[in-house]
């Protein structure tokens, strides 16, 4: 599958996991939009390090990308049409270091 560009980019706050609300409804229709064109989504998410613990970052970033794929399941999408990829504090730019993207990906994966 081809990454397509990002639909979506979903800021938190410090070491936070839930989605904030406005994000939610967003998701939403970014599920509608997949369903009807027929693609996938990439959710890769990040998540600052905290006092030198790497996994710390990872395990958040894991559990931001899990919470906004139960998201997407809940708005209808089918779990085979999610990749989730938690990256941990490898943000290329610091400005997306706390936050979590969702890419739109060619067919079914």
């Amino acid at each position: 599958p081809r990454d397509n560009g990002v639909l979506l980019n979903i800021l938190f706050k410090n070491t936070e996991i839930g989605i904030p609300s406005l994000d939610k409804g967003r998701i939403s229709g970014i599920v509608n939009y997949i369903i009807t064109t027929n693609k996938s989504v990439k959710i890769v998410s990040y998540a600052p390090d905290v006092k030198g613990k790497t996994n710390f970052a990872r395990r958040i970033s894991l559990r931001r990308a899990i919470a906004i794929r139960a998201q997407m399941i809940e708005s209808g999408l089918e779990s085979s049409r999610i990749n989730v990829q938690a990256v941990g504090d490898k943000s290329e730019s610091s400005e997306f270091s706390n936050s979590a993207s969702i890419y739109i990906i060619d067919g079914v994966s």
